[in-house]
């Protein structure tokens, strides 16, 4: 399975409820997340 569709699973099953998929989505993006932010932050 592509990561891609990995991530679509994930958000399926999450907004179906399942708090497992939404941890592991969770961890997943977390990361990528942060740095963005802190990314946009700095460029102000």
């Amino acid at each position: 399975m592509s990561e891609e569709n990995e991530y679509i699973t994930l958000v399926k099953l999450t907004l179906a409820g399942d708090h497992e998929a939404y941890g592991e989505l969770y961890e997943k993006t977390v990361t990528d997340v942060y740095r963005t932010v802190r990314f946009l932050v700095h460029v102000r």
